[in-house]
């Protein structure tokens, strides 16, 4: 999975599908982090996933949501396909906090059963941040096969992607987004 830091901008975007997208710049990110620490755990663990039903699920997909029931920072986007589901994520992102949540194993792929059927969840944050009673699950399209979980901040009123739920590898392709490819420019 190829998630990208602007170092500069503070700014990232995490691509959940892959992109042909291809990048001349230089990687920098090899002076803050060893290359064998670069890596997106796969973990089979249903007591992580049992978390989620902890979490409010809500009926209403994710593109309804958006400005309905929560805005996204105006400065910066989720891109989606036809259908609902997200193909990448547009998010503050400075340098520093990528660094960290690279080294503290943030992104992860959690597999087990949720609601009788097999899931993969993408956390996107550091684990309590992403299994926090405090988010919302939104399912990203009517056919019920993807969920985002997004905590919606009091103060501003945002959705935040904190992870992502899926059913089906052809949509999201466990082996793309187990593939570290962590760009910071």
């Amino acid at each position: 999975m190829r998630i990208t830091c602007d170092a500069d901008g503070g700014m990232g975007y995490i691509y959940l599908m892959p992109s042909k997208q291809h990048y001349n710049s230089c990687n920098n990110l090899d002076k803050y982090i060893e290359k064998d620490n670069m890596e997106i755990p796969v973990l089979f663990n249903n007591k992580l996933i049992e978390r989620l039903k902890g979490l409010k699920l809500i009926h209403k997909t994710y593109r309804s949501a958006v400005y309905e029931s929560f805005d996204i920072n105006m400065e910066y986007c989720n891109d989606m396909d036809n259908e609902g589901y997200i193909t990448g994520i547009e998010l503050n992102l400075e340098k520093e906090m990528f660094i960290e949540l690279i080294s503290n194993k943030a992104f992860k792929i959690v597999q087990g059963r949720w609601r009788s059927k097999d899931v993969c969840v993408l956390t996107l944050d550091l684990i309590d941040k992403v299994f926090s009673t405090d988010n919302i699950i939104y399912p990203l399209s009517k056919k019920r096969d993807a969920f985002a979980i997004v905590y919606v901040d009091p103060k501003y009123n945002e959705g935040l992607i904190k992870g992502l739920i899926t059913t089906r590898n052809s949509i999201y392709s466990i082996d793309y987004l187990k593939a570290p490819d962590f760009i910071l420019t």
